[in-house]
């Protein structure tokens, strides 16, 4: 004890300098001191000895996380390659399939789940309709790497992808939530970079193998405009369309000859804008919109749609959607006539038909004009290579400036189902039957010789019941796709469409006569009450004019 007490009075630095630093991390840490004295008296544990050294480990990590950041980006900079992937482009939706389909990404311990790839938080596409899958009643657990970096591996080589929240992305329909996405890998090359990009879009290209891919339009009122991928569909088989004679064969042989080098290089040296226009023709349900499909999938060409009725078309907007189409492309302008562009130039309001005046509605969108579209459709900037498909039901109310020749270079009229045409739905939508409901177990042998007999008698009765069928249908009356319809109902059963014919054609005349009828009252009583605001108008305007 009086060692001890004579070592404090000849060393009176040591006291005064530990109370001191206790002193100090007392105003950081309030109760440090009275935690290290009662260490001290308890456990005969000094923690003023270690002190120096958390102070020195704090301050390095302190002033690591200020460099770590400009020291990372450096070394990242100089030794590491790095790929951005754009959100508001395809590419996104590519690259991010690509990695949802690898083992390592799948396997990360930070990941999102979700039930399908179109609805998943990264994707920036507004999907109006959903891929076709392989199985659609497939619905497995997909999964995807969360925020942060995660290891890929491709072709052997590591490569870093980097994943974090976005800003969100103000546009068509709203906000949506992006996320920013890198690739990187280690190297001063980026072949490897640039190789993983090509073997992801192959990927998505082999996808779409004997599909037809539609994109759709979508133009905001005052958030610009944009393609966006709708869905993709099987190629539709040019068998699956029902048409008059010859019908199919001159747009497919005028398409073909269009698309040709030598075409291309013959407009070109005349000095012709190299661009086709189709105006396809006639009733709803004869077929316009699905030879359009079936066209895209023969040449595979893809499809690009949109609305001229929509708040947002203004001749800005369509502008902006015209200089983002590909060079090869299909552009599908569907009703055209319901666009509220119809006689809009020559002809007065009284001379336009009471159906056109309906279809065009209010005046309030003064965005869009004629001349505006007729601009985007063959001016100085228009795009060349593309085809223009337009469909009507009513060809007599467009204006003659929007389908003169060199805008529209062929018009093609679809009309209702003739007998010819009655008898092919018939055969198209029966013909997947191997045998008839009447045929019995005695009619079929397991030999292959037997089976070929059996098609065969199964084939001439389904011609023979077509050409009966085809008699029974009026022509000129009913829409292949009203025939269609019917024939579906009773897809497995050809015996009952053929004896349940007559009933339909009765029941469907009896439908129109009814929708008619009320048409008719809904006209009448529309009538009278505009001609009743005519009175009152003409009213006014005279009192105005006597007083």
């Amino acid at each position: 004890m009086e060692q001890e007490r004579d070592k404090a009075h000849t060393d009176p630095v040591a006291i005064p300098t530990t109370g001191a630093l206790h002193s100090v991390l007392d105003l950081f840490f309030p109760g440090f001191g009275v935690f290290a004295e009662s260490a001290r008296q308890h456990w005969g544990f000094d923690l003023g000895q270690y002190v120096h050294i958390a102070l020195a480990v704090a301050i390095a990590f302190y002033a690591w996380s200020l460099v770590r950041d400009v020291l990372l980006g450096s070394l990242k900079t100089i030794f590491f390659s790095t790929a951005a992937i754009p959100p508001d482009d395809e590419i996104y939706n590519v690259v991010i399939s690509w990695i949802a389909a690898q083992p390592t990404a799948t396997n990360s311990r930070r990941f999102f789940v979700n039930l399908n790839l179109a609805t998943k938080p990264w994707s920036p596409w507004m999907y109006h309709g959903h891929d076709e899958q392989d199985d659609p009643a497939d619905n497995t657990l997909s999964y995807t790497p969360s925020y942060g970096t995660h290891l890929l591996w491709f072709r052997g080589r590591p490569v870093l992808l980097n994943r974090s929240k976005g800003e969100p992305l103000t546009g068509i329909g709203g906000t949506t939530k992006r996320d920013d996405i890198s690739l990187s890998c280690f190297g001063f090359s980026a072949d490897t970079l640039k190789k993983l990009l090509e073997t992801a879009q192959a990927d998505h290209l082999r996808k779409d193998h004997d599909k037809t891919v539609i994109y759709r339009g979508h133009m905001g009122v005052n958030t610009g405009a944009n393609w966006s991928r709708a869905t993709s569909r099987l190629s539709r088989p040019f068998d699956t369309i029902y048409t008059r004679a010859g019908l199919k064969e001159t747009l497919v042989n005028d398409v073909k000859d269009y698309l040709s080098a030598e075409t291309k290089a013959w407009y070109a040296n005349c000095g012709i804008p190299w661009r086709r226009g189709y105006l396809l023709t006639g009733p709803p349900g004869t077929g316009k919109s699905s030879i359009s499909f079936a066209l895209a999938g023969h040449f595979g060409l893809k499809i690009y749609t949109v609305s001229l009725s929509s708040p947002g078309a203004t001749e800005e907007n369509l502008s902006m959607l015209f200089e983002q189409l590909p060079q090869s492309c299909i552009v599908l302008f569907e009703d055209v006539d319901a666009a509220g562009l119809t006689r809009t130039r020559a002809a007065s309001s009284k001379d336009v038909p009471s159906r056109a005046r309906r279809s065009r509605g209010p005046s309030s969108r003064p965005g869009l004009s004629l001349s505006g579209l007729l601009n985007l459709l063959d001016g100085v900037a228009s795009q060349e290579g593309r085809i223009l498909i337009m469909t009507t039901n009513h060809a007599e109310d467009l204006d003659k400036a929007l389908i003169r020749p060199g805008r529209v270079d062929m018009t093609l009229h679809f009309g209702l189902a003739d007998a010819n045409m009655a008898g092919a739905i018939f055969k198209g939508v029966f013909a997947h039957l191997h045998r008839l409901h009447s045929a019995t177990a005695d009619d079929i042998d397991d030999d292959e010789t037997g089976r070929k007999r059996q098609a065969e008698t199964v084939k001439a009765k389904i011609e023979g019941m077509a050409s009966d069928f085809a008699s029974r249908i009026p022509p000129a009356e009913f829409s292949p796709a009203e025939i269609q319809g019917y024939l579906i109902r009773h897809r497995k059963e050809p015996e009952a469409a053929l004896d349940g014919a007559h009933d339909w054609i009765s029941e469907a005349r009896k439908r129109r006569k009814e929708e008619a009828e009320e048409l008719l009252r809904a006209g009448a009583d529309g009538g009278e009450s505009a001609d009743k605001g005519a009175e009152e108008g003409e009213e006014a305007t005279n009192d105005s004019e006597s007083e």
